[in-house]
């Protein structure tokens, strides 16, 4: 089992020891090239999704003259000045202890740029499988698709001898490789322009002098584990988490795997079901020492091709009679249960809620069906639902 030691609060460190983005390229030049007709239009669409659904961020001052500040942005893609600028690096404690990094929204705004070009592509060959930063999927698709599978399964009566197996990647977004990844796109990326946005954003290190500002209380930094931090991770590795761009380049880097799995270990190992969102991986198989196969051979494919492993301690293989904790719920032959993490952070948010609820009029109460309670639907969760909205005082 990895010890856990309290990473250490932020320094300052200089720029690793690689290539720049114009001296990997020769020529800094190369982002003329390829450039879009319309990129104006992209940067205005690009702007529209980024600020969508976040009223607070449309008080900043990027976008209070956003029309001068996306033209200002065209010109520098076009001149291939645009570098990306600061970050705000912070703490969160729920529901594990992370380290978030969020670009500014200018950056922000060239993420979704990115993004928008690329999603159509890499939609047609993500494989039905992936369940990350995708639209129409998700963590609750997911567990409603493989509900469905188990359904199916029951009524042909072929549910009774499953087994299943959860693996986990070891400390996945830091230990992603940059040159491994960029060396995935290299394959399908062929305009420079793209090319070039897409090498800024991978090697760019947001921990380095004058690349960042933390906004988190020192202390905070003693609960989070000293390998979850990107400041102790090595030239060359992780990406930060909180940018549009990390989950999507994530998706492209596994995207390997899941290509591998479906084309040799499916079949191999006689896998009758499986699923991936992010690191999060579930294998469903008749034979348990197939199902040892599939663990066995993911991690020899990772150690080899993507320069990770899987994570032992969170590798659980069981009869699936016994129940699985997948994704936020608990799967038995008979009903979806919320996983116990889950159901104590909806009773703590309840609480404040209800606390909320006893000083304020009716009328000016928060809205508490669409999002959390609102989650409970999906499950076998009727009486436990009923009894929180009951609490809250609503």
């Amino acid at each position: 089992m990895r010890e856990v030691v309290a990473a250490r609060p932020p320094e300052n460190r200089g720029p690793p020891n690689r290539l720049s983005a114009p001296e990997f390229f020769g020529d800094k030049r190369m982002m003329q090239r390829g450039v879009p007709p319309d990129l104006l239009e992209r940067l205005f669409r690009a702007w529209r999704s980024c600020v969508a659904g976040k009223p607070q961020i449309k008080r900043s001052a990027f976008c209070l003259h956003y029309e001068d500040q996306l033209v200002a942005l065209a010109a520098d893609l076009r001149a291939g000045t645009w570098r990306p600028g600061i970050s705000q690096i912070f703490v969160v404690t729920t529901p594990k202890p992370r380290e978030v990094i969020a670009a500014s929204l200018r950056d922000r705004v060239v993420h979704h740029l990115l993004y928008q070009h690329m999603e159509a592509y890499w939609e047609r060959r993500f494989l039905p499988n992936s369940y990350a930063c995708r639209v129409g999927k998700g963590p609750l698709q997911a567990s409603k698709d493989f509900r469905a599978w188990v359904l199916r399964r029951q009524r042909g009566g072929g549910a009774a001898n499953l087994w299943t197996l959860k693996v986990d990647i070891a400390n996945f977004f830091p230990t992603i490789d940059q040159h491994v990844l960029f060396g995935i796109l290299l394959r399908h990326v062929t305009n420079e322009f793209w090319l070039g946005l897409c090498e800024q954003i991978v090697f760019h290190d947001p921990t380095r002098t004058g690349s960042h500002q933390i906004r988190s209380p020192r202390g905070l930094w003693k609960v989070l584990p000293r390998h979850k931090s990107l400041f102790n991770a090595p030239a060359g590795k992780g990406l930060p988490i909180g940018n549009l761009t990390s989950q999507f380049f994530a998706n492209i880097y596994l995207n390997e795997l899941d290509q591998y799995i479906a084309r040799e270990i499916r079949k191999d190992c006689r896998v009758l079901f499986w699923q991936r969102y992010v690191d999060d991986l579930l294998f469903v198989s008749e034979d348990r020492r197939a199902l040892v196969d599939v663990a066995a051979r993911a991690d020899g494919f990772l150690r080899q091709r993507l320069l990770m492993e899987l994570n032992p301690t969170k590798t659980v293989l069981q009869p699936f009679a016994r129940g699985v904790d997948h994704l936020g719920w608990f799967h038995k032959e008979s009903c979806v249960r919320l996983r116990n993490r889950v159901k104590r952070d909806l009773v703590q948010w309840v609480e404040g809620l209800a606390r909320v609820n006893d000083v304020m009029p009716y009328g000016l109460r928060p809205w508490h069906d669409g999002g959390r309670l609102g989650y409970l639907k999906h499950g076998d969760t009727g009486r436990p639902r009923e009894s929180l909205i009951e609490r809250s005082g609503v």
